[in-house]
């Protein structure tokens, strides 16, 4: 899948990204050393017409979720329509304690252009307001709440997108 991606659109859009003043694992909060690479979601909203009139996503590619090794991936699964989805490997940079993505040697290990995976998750506004969370959009993010049930968010999440959606993947 990772052909289909434009890395040289990838590259540009991603390259000098703020991040954040602290790299941490979204997925297991593991501290992350920024002497090596480190893995990114990213995404880009293409055709999501609930998720647009909702909020106003920027138009390219955006860093969703930062990875340590133990979380690492082989494979965006499951995928979203509507979302152009790249698992990237980069380097960060910090700068007065600030860290943004240095993708000038960017490397994509998988990727999943918007026309594939199973239709986008029911977007809860309020939830993905509240947290600022452009990825809950993503069921690959939805699946690690819904895989994690002590998260606070995971009931939130089931009730009022997983069961509401009309093409759950099956792993859900």
């Amino acid at each position: 899948m990772a052909q289909t991606i434009d890395r040289s659109e990838l590259k540009s859009d991603l390259h000098g990204e703020q991040v954040g003043e602290e790299p941490i694992c979204d997925f297991c909060d593991t501290p992350i050393e920024i002497e090596g690479p480190v893995m990114y979601d990213t995404l880009r909203v293409m055709d999501m017409p609930n998720l647009q009139r909702l909020f106003n996503p920027p138009s390219g590619w955006v860093p969703d979720t930062l990875r340590c090794q133990e979380c690492e991936i082989d494979t965006l699964e499951p995928a979203t329509k509507g979302l152009d989805e790249a698992c990237v490997i980069v380097h960060l940079n910090e700068s007065n304690g600030i860290f943004s993505i240095d993708a000038s040697s960017i490397t994509i290990a998988d990727g999943s252009p918007h026309d594939e995976g199973y239709y986008p998750p029911v977007v809860n506004p309020m939830l993905m307001s509240d947290t600022g969370d452009l990825g809950l959009a993503r069921w690959i993010r939805v699946q690690w709440f819904v895989n994690h049930s002590h998260h606070p968010l995971t009931d939130s999440i089931w009730k009022e997108m997983v069961e509401q959606s009309k093409d759950v993947p099956p792993d859900l």
